[in-house]
């Protein structure tokens, strides 16, 4: 998500995940839902000072 207003979706070939272009969002309906996600994803983040570097290993 760029801001609330508006999303990229990134397009890839299955085959081997090259890029194949990018396509601005701004549905109402779809913009709802990815903010939601957001919002949830932030309030079950970490702070990043609890984040140890072996967590990404």
């Amino acid at each position: 998500m760029l801001d609330d207003s508006r999303l990229v979706w990134l397009h890839f070939k299955d085959s081997d995940d090259t890029f194949t272009g990018a396509e601005l969002v701004t549905d109402p309906e779809i913009l709802a839902r990815h903010r939601s996600w957001r919002d949830l994803a932030r309030k079950r983040a970490l702070p990043s000072q609890n984040l140890h570097p072996s967590s990404f290993s």
